[in-house]
């Protein structure tokens, strides 16, 4: 990947009249060592289009291997990746909501991608938290102490972050949510 990147940041300098790095940082990699990290991987992938809003749906970005997973259509996916697919969904259904669950895993490259994360993580539990309870407005949460202390604790248990950042992300954000 070194040599990729610095041969193409070279041809690209050249080309645009330019010098400096191409890409903002070095080139990073992760083993796909569990069964559990390789779907929440094949997930992130197929969801990115949906994340910069090219499309709605993962499945419809046409450049994506999403259907072909699935389908077993393409040379360039493994067989025992089509294995894998065949033996965890039993469905194409299975597998598109298996798309559409939000990712609790991080895959994060900046601190802002972080914080749009958490926001993300926070919003959808609140709206559970609100309908479940019928609330009506996110400030009734912040303003009823047993309320609030149950919600910041639900929360922190099922994200991780902390009850002080959950607290500022929903005061900082409550018209949103």
């Amino acid at each position: 990947m070194q040599h990729l990147n610095s041969t193409y940041a070279e041809l690209y300098n050249a080309k645009y009249d330019r010098t400096g790095h191409v890409f903002q940082g070095r080139y990073y990699s992760d083993c796909v060592d569990t069964e559990e990290y390789y779907w929440c991987c094949l997930r992130y992938i197929h969801n990115n289009p949906v994340k910069i809003g090219l499309v709605r749906e993962s499945f419809d970005y046409e450049f994506s291997s999403a259907q072909e997973y699935f389908a077993g259509t393409s040379e360039l996916i493994g067989e025992t990746s089509y294995e894998r697919i065949g033996t965890r969904f039993q469905t194409s259904e299975e597998f598109w909501h298996f798309h559409r669950l939000f990712e609790q895993k991080s895959f994060l490259d900046t601190v802002e991608d972080e914080c749009i994360h958490n926001y993300e993580r926070v919003k959808i539990l609140v709206e559970k938290y609100m309908f479940d309870h019928r609330i009506e407005e996110v400030q009734t949460i912040l303003t009823i102490g047993q309320l609030k202390e149950d919600f910041l604790r639900t929360c922190k248990r099922e994200t991780g972050i902390s009850e002080r950042k959950i607290e500022n992300i929903l005061k900082t954000d409550c018209k949103r949510v």
